[in-house]
């Protein structure tokens, strides 16, 4: 009896490491993407398009509406990017890839500063399916404000006519009495 139930035992591991060993061994993402330009040059004011080709391994058939994308971790104030995905009709059964087609674009704000920005994007179906997410950059040449600094003799002067302002103001405002305004009390008060 202890002889069966052992081997009842050891038979239910087997197929218990056997299970997971396939379930593990036949894993991959059933939907999955490539950016074929992830880095991209742009001046303010443009529109660049990011292209690329996705793998339906889902168990479906998709259109090209059905897919989403969400944009991530960026700078709004600079980039703003907008979903192209859906506009031309494609279909992509189970098990193939799309061609290259646009995915995205993203406009540049007219004022942008010159600077490296990022984007996370994220591909998503209407069955709840995501894609690994995928960052993408664009290089912005955009306006530099270079600002002039006065140099420090400019300060220093500007100092000086300053603090002999003050002083003769004080002088006129104590008539003149040079031993009162220096002695009896500051000439800042």
């Amino acid at each position: 009896m202890i002889y069966v139930g052992l081997r009842s035992l050891m038979l239910r591991v087997l197929i218990l490491i056997a299970g997971t060993a396939v379930s593990v061994a036949s894993y991959a993402t059933p939907l999955e993407w490539s950016i074929t330009n992830p880095t991209v040059s742009a001046a303010p004011g443009d529109t660049v398009i990011f292209m690329g080709v996705i793998t339906n391994r889902t168990g479906h058939i998709l259109e090209s509406t059905d897919l989403f994308l969400d944009f991530l971790a960026f700078d709004f104030n600079v980039l703003s990017p907008n979903q192209v995905l859906g506009t031309i009709p494609f279909t992509l059964p189970d098990f193939t890839f799309s061609a290259n087609v646009a995915l995205f674009n993203v406009d540049v704000n007219l004022l942008a500063a010159s600077g490296i920005r990022e984007l996370q994007v994220l591909l998503q179906d209407m069955n709840g399916n995501l894609t690994d997410t995928i960052n993408v950059t664009v290089a912005v040449n955009g306006v530099t404000s270079n600002v002039p600094e006065p140099s420090t003799t400019a300060l220093f002067t500007l100092g000086f006519i300053i603090l002999l302002v003050a002083f003769h103001r004080r002088l006129i405002a104590d008539k003149g009495n040079w031993h009162k305004a220096r002695v009896g009390r500051s000439i800042w008060l």
